[in-house]
């Protein structure tokens, strides 16, 4: 454990035992500086950490103190598309988990699947939900939809309105790069997308394709950003790029894909938008005559349960849930603390793991 971490742990435990006034202020950083023997700095790194758990709270000209809660102990949890695709319900699980461990209440926003105006219907419903509630604030993934920017950023409007704070999951409710004023915590899509097309160049692929029409999720922005990030890593090794590259079809569209291999570009990659989309797309690549990895690599995102099950295993990215969901929910609470801090923006790494979709794996 690194020095910051092993003094937030005591001090945290110290604070829970009820050593410290909650009506007077905690020792100062010089105080704890000397009394733990180490730098200032460091010790400003626990009380950050401490601070982004919802333990103390900082009030300028005052100090730091711990940090009492008057609310409900409720929060929202608002993941439209939460029956759609595995790496959202893992959202779910593990903000139920976190809120457990917390004292906090997750209220989940249900929102079935429809037209967009019924969607849009059902969001109202959920945010008139949360504020009769009483909820302390909303963990919010934005509707991936394009057809629903705006009622992305009516729910937000109207929970702000409600005095209720907002942080948002892997995507802002306005278009990059402008952005809101809502806590955002999630992975670079357009980085991922790079990261993946570095590699396929890497292992000798030059016919890289992107499976733009994703059925199970609709119209996505970052579906676009991360293809955009591997059209970038394909011309940037000097490989050409165009229409032919974008496979517009279902995965299980088997006259679709044919046609795809037919167009003269012949992918020997393709890269799906999730990992569900590449576990369907693989049984139809066998149906056509295509091996995997020998004649087609294929990749997805996400490493759901679905990724490890296919035959063979599927190379995909790796959305650190567990990590999202953590700071996230740090994030939703020393929000509720203290509304007027900066909005704030962390970007989670989001590794490659090779598996033997793409070539064989030892």
């Amino acid at each position: 454990m690194t020095k910051w971490r092993d003094i937030a742990a005591k001090f945290e435990a110290e604070i829970a035992s009820g050593k410290y006034p909650a009506d007077k202020p905690l020792p100062s950083e010089p105080a704890l500086a000397r009394r733990f023997k180490v730098a200032r700095g460091t010790v400003r790194a626990a009380l950050d950490e401490l601070r982004r758990k919802g333990v103390v709270v900082s009030r300028r000209g005052s100090g730091t103190y711990i940090r009492t809660r008057r609310g409900s102990g409720r929060l929202g949890l608002l993941i439209p598309d939460n029956s759609a695709a595995q790496i959202f319900q893992g959202f779910t699980r593990h903000f139920s988990i976190l809120g457990q461990r917390h004292g906090f209440v997750f209220i989940l926003g249900d929102i079935e699947d429809g037209s967009a105006s019924k969607r849009m219907r059902a969001a109202k419903l959920v945010v008139r939900n949360f504020i009769s509630q009483r909820v302390e604030g909303v963990i919010f993934r934005p509707f991936i939809d394009e057809r629903l920017s705006r009622a992305n950023r009516e729910i937000v409007k109207a929970l702000n309105a409600a005095g209720i704070p907002v942080v948002l999951l892997d995507s802002d409710i306005v278009e990059s790069p402008a952005r809101s004023r809502c806590d955002l915590v999630g992975i670079n899509n357009v980085e991922v997308g790079r990261r993946i097309g570095d590699y396929l160049v890497s292992i000798g692929r030059k016919r890289i394709a992107f499976l733009m029409n994703g059925h199970f999720m609709g119209p996505s922005i970052n579906w676009r950003n991360r293809m955009f990030g591997l059209m970038g890593a394909v011309m940037s090794a000097g490989l050409k790029w165009s229409k032919k590259n974008v496979i517009d079809a279902r995965p299980d569209d088997i006259d679709g894909i044919r046609r795809a291999f037919a167009s003269g570009m012949t992918p020997d990659a393709i890269v799906c938008g999730n990992d569900e989309e590449a576990a369907v797309l693989m049984p139809t690549l066998a149906v056509l005559g295509k091996r995997i990895p020998e004649d087609v690599a294929v990749v997805g995102f996400d490493d759901v349960l679905c990724a490890q099950l296919c035959i063979p295993n599927l190379t995909t990215i790796h959305q650190p849930v567990e990590l999202i969901a953590e700071i996230a929910l740090g994030f939703l609470v020393s929000r509720i603390a203290d509304a007027a801090m900066p909005a704030r923006e962390v970007t989670i790494d989001a590794p490659l793991i090779r598996r033997g979709s793409t070539e064989k794996v030892v």
